[in-house]
């Protein structure tokens, strides 16, 4: 079996040598991360096709997904019965359709990102008390400071002082060691500069 992760489950085997052997049923038994375990047959296929695709799981690399095995069991024409149960091939899983979610999610942040241009910072709520979100977004990577002054111009506290790269970013600012007043956020990044007024009203 193959299972590689973001790809579906690839299961393969050879015939059976008894040529009265001409079905075979694809069985699947999950476990969950919360114990629950399903066992279902999947698929039945005919004596000569020795490869299926299960797309509804794709291979993981963690312990932390659902557990996956799978029997290929073999239908006797003769004795009109199926062999033992065998789940001789064990892997960890993840439904597909969590991969296509999580896909989307992806793709659906990429095209925000890239639909960024311009610099911007905002500040919700204002007036607050005594926290409040600082939103600012990049057109572009770089350096990135942003300060908090009080109405005086003294520095009260450092948010941001690192490397970004483009997107839109938001850090929190606590006030509850501050008095009530008129502070300056400002925001630095390459040659953009934004300085901006909120109220703290305790």
């Amino acid at each position: 079996a193959l299972g590689a992760p973001n790809q579906p489950v690839i299961l393969t085997w050879t015939d059976n040598p008894n040529p009265n052997v001409t079905q075979y049923q694809i069985w699947r038994n999950v476990k969950q991360k919360d114990g629950t375990i399903t066992t279902s047959m999947i698929a039945t296929v005919n004596r000569g096709v020795q490869t299926y695709t299960d797309y509804e799981y794709w291979g993981t690399s963690t312990y932390t997904n659902d557990l996956l095995r799978y029997d290929v069991r073999a239908y006797y024409s003769v004795e009109n019965s199926y062999a033992d149960t065998w789940y001789q091939v064990v892997l960890y899983g993840k439904l597909a359709l969590k991969y296509n979610e999580e896909i989307s999610s992806s793709l659906e942040k990429a095209n925000e990102i890239e639909r960024i241009t311009d610099y911007s910072t905002s500040c919700y709520p204002n007036p607050f008390n005594p926290v409040t979100t600082i939103n600012y977004q990049l057109p572009e990577e770089g350096f990135v400071t942003l300060k908090v002054y009080d109405a005086l111009g003294r520095e009260v506290k450092t948010l941001v002082n690192e490397y970004k790269n483009k997107g839109a970013f938001k850090v929190m600012f606590n006030a509850s060691d501050l008095p009530s007043g008129v502070y300056i956020y400002q925001m630095k990044a390459n040659n953009f500069v934004s300085t901006k007024k909120m109220l703290l009203i305790k």
